[in-house]
């Protein structure tokens, strides 16, 4: 019985190192492959921000855009001097949504969310459930009407 329960803890370990060194070997992957695609485009040195507070769910959010030649750069949303999140584009289309207080990010392909990685625990996630996808759906529609409020036209 205890060699039993000696050899079913090896494999478990064996199996779960053999799952982690995958997840790190796509998280590689992804990183030299495809991370590129969803790098917005670069920001000139002398970019001027504006700022737009709104009131959202009671809390005060400060919006705080950079656009050149009346295309986002990125936009960054903060609460206080906490940032939440940071919006890249790329030709004017939101391309990354990066989350830094959870160590996530979330590419889009086309108005779409496509991936999602975790770079706090190298994770990539090509799978994403219904649920986040509407969620980040809800979000993009919401960084739409923020970049109206600049008066940025999305395409």
């Amino acid at each position: 019985m205890n060699r039993l329960l000696t050899s079913l803890i090896a494999l478990g370990l064996v199996l779960g190192s053999s799952a982690i060194a995958n997840a790190d070997a796509a998280y590689e992957k992804f990183k030299k492959t495809q991370m590129a695609e969803f790098s917005g485009d670069k920001a000139p040195e002398n970019c001027r921000e504006r700022k737009l507070e709104v009131k959202e769910n009671g809390n005060k959010i400060v919006y705080e855009l950079c656009a050149f030649k009346g295309k986002p750069i990125y936009l960054r949303s903060r609460n206080d001097e906490v940032v939440y999140g940071f919006y890249s584009f790329k030709s004017g289309k939101l391309i990354q949504v990066d989350a830094p207080d959870a160590f996530i990010s979330v590419g889009y392909r086309n108005g779409q969310p496509v991936v999602k990685w975790d770079w706090g625990n190298e994770t990539v996630d090509y799978k994403l459930s219904a649920d986040f996808k509407a969620s980040s759906r809800q979000d993009a529609v919401k960084i739409n009407r923020i970049l109206k409020k600049f008066g940025i036209r999305t395409p």
